[in-house]
């Protein structure tokens, strides 16, 4: 099934069709934030990534309806 997702605020998003019985859904995902940079191999990569702490990303996600479509009328 394809889904069509978009932005409509900070860390919102909505989604057509709609697969979740809870509407919004809000949820969170564990991340950890490491320096963009070259790193010199793989193994200076993992050990920045084993070090760098854990945070939460949380977002919502509203099924898209016409009360809260992005398309204004006439745009």
């Amino acid at each position: 099934m394809d889904w069509e997702v978009r932005p409509v605020g900070n860390s919102q998003f909505t989604i057509h069709p709609y697969p979740f019985r809870r509407d919004p859904l809000q949820f969170a995902i564990l991340a950890r934030r490491i320096p963009k940079r070259r790193y010199a191999d793989d193994l200076e990569l993992q050990a920045v990534i084993a070090a760098a702490q854990f945070y939460n990303i949380r977002f919502t996600l509203r099924s898209r309806t016409v009360n809260n479509s992005i398309h204004a009328a006439g745009a």
